[in-house]
């Protein structure tokens, strides 16, 4: 292997993004307003994208749509999605939910009670996927439940629901952390992303220039994340773009 040293900063052109919260929180709304084409590899059943697909078709966003139901290997579903998104020139490929994902994975490994080393191929397959979306030249987002804990200290905490050391491993891989919620007032309803860490909620903005909580339209949110690399300092043909 080659020592490879880099003296200049790539911009990223890409980001990655994870959405987690309850139910009804516009998730997978969200994830249908990301940068289209959007594939979507759903593990949470035929009606899962209903409101999202009326989202993006008022947005003029192609859906693409890979079910996954339970039972099938889930590692197949995603090789084969993953290059068809390739093929299709996709811009964003959504993972709904990651938990259903590695759930399908050790269902499909060791039956309803994988072994200790089961869970150790489950955890080594779910490594291949996240690095996997992580490098590609594609906007990742990556849906999940949220779970509750309670602290050594009594503190609440509010993570993403995926399962063993996965949860901390994709926290780490990605850009963006961000707890979704549904706020309704005499406006109607509103959908929002809160992007840093409060009330025990985890969240992360690796560019700093998103703010504390934004409506959630990813298409905005990925666009002002990219935008924050921007050397407004530099000549316009040296800024990436």
């Amino acid at each position: 292997m080659a020592l490879e040293l880099f003296s200049t900063e790539k911009m990223p052109a890409t980001v990655n993004v994870l959405l987690y919260g309850p139910a009804g929180a516009g998730k997978s709304t969200a994830a249908a307003s990301a940068p289209g084409p959007v594939m979507f590899i759903n593990l949470e059943g035929p009606n899962a994208l209903h409101f999202a697909r009326k989202t993006a078709r008022a947005a003029d966003t192609e859906i693409l749509e890979v079910r996954v139901d339970w039972g099938e290997d889930p590692r197949a579903y995603f090789r084969e999605a993953f290059a068809a998104a390739k093929e299709r020139g996709v811009n964003t490929i959504v993972i709904d939910t990651l938990g259903k994902l590695r759930d399908g994975i050790a269902f499909s490994i060791g039956g309803d009670q994988p072994t200790i080393a089961q869970w150790g191929q489950v955890g080594k397959a779910m490594t291949t996927v996240l690095r996997e979306l992580r490098d590609s030249d594609m906007n990742t987002v990556l849906i999940c439940h949220e779970r509750v804990l309670d602290s050594d200290t009594g503190d609440r905490i509010v993570e993403p629901l995926v399962g063993g050391k996965t949860t901390t491993e994709a926290m780490a891989e990605v850009d963006v952390i961000a707890y979704c919620g549904a706020v309704r007032d005499e406006k109607g309803t509103r959908y929002l992303a809160q992007l840093i860490e409060s009330k025990g909620r985890r969240a992360k903005d690796r560019s700093g220039a998103l703010g504390d909580i934004v409506e959630l339209n990813l298409t905005d949110l990925i666009a002002s994340y990219l935008a924050s690399f921007v050397d407004d300092s530099l000549p316009f043909d040296e800024k990436g773009q």
